[in-house]
């Protein structure tokens, strides 16, 4: 007997020739759709699928180390506005650190510069940083009659929230100042920092009271990353 039992079936047509390339091989031949190289969208969208991964349970630990301090906040969409940022530092640097958090409104709503009406200073040394923020009269914006004093937080978070080990934090308070009365003076928090490449991130917080008790609304305090390092 002669002939080949693979052409022993006759091809059907191409179905597309801009879809479909003919394959050869022993058994037959036949059609098969071309491999379609993966979009620059769909390499980005598994990218960012695997930093996310990595950097959401790190998002996780901040949330919860600075739970104490945002609790009274309108913070909104917290965790995605945090992966979000921290993913970009992930992608370019192969880790993660505060980099990308300096001016972070933590209530997107209510910023700080909204409320405080006065240009602060952060100066930082080898061991020590400090916040410097002039209290004048209407530094800070009274949003209603019902607010009697105003008082400043300083939060230090430090550590590395991809590592095993807890998130660190150090906290300053000032002295209440009141609507009325106003001491003008400079305030000035200091904290430590921590060993030398230990990531880190400033915080500035402003809290407003209604007599003996938190003013309710979150208008009334503003919360700002004003500077990293480590």
């Amino acid at each position: 007997m002669s002939g080949n039992k693979k052409n022993s079936i006759k091809l059907p047509p191409c179905p597309d020739p801009e879809q479909y390339i003919l394959v050869k091989t022993k058994e037959g031949d036949f059609w098969r759709r071309k491999r379609q190289k993966q979009s620059q969208v769909n390499r980005s969208l598994s990218a960012n699928v695997s930093a996310t991964k990595i950097v959401s349970p790190a998002v996780k630990r901040i949330r919860n180390k600075l739970e104490s301090y945002t609790h009274n906040l309108d913070t909104g969409r917290l965790h995605g506005r945090l992966t979000g940022l921290l993913n970009k530092t992930y992608k370019a640097k192969g880790f993660v650190d505060y980099s990308a958090l300096k001016g972070f409104e933590f209530q997107p709503d209510h910023p700080l510069p909204r409320l405080l009406l006065t240009q602060y200073e952060v100066n930082t040394s080898f061991e020590f940083t400090e916040l410097v923020i002039p209290v004048t009269s209407g530094v800070l914006k009274k949003q209603n009659d019902l607010v009697t004093d105003f008082y400043f937080e300083g939060i230090l978070l430090y550590g590395n929230p991809l590592a095993d080990e807890p998130l660190q934090t150090a906290y300053a308070l000032s002295k209440p100042y009141s609507f009325t009365d106003i001491v003008e003076e400079d305030c000035k928090i200091v904290l430590p920092l921590p060993e030398k490449n230990v990531p880190w991130m400033l915080m500035l917080k402003v809290s407003c009271l209604e007599g003996n008790e938190m003013a309710i609304h979150p208008r009334h305090y503003g919360m700002k990353v004003v500077e990293v390092g480590g």
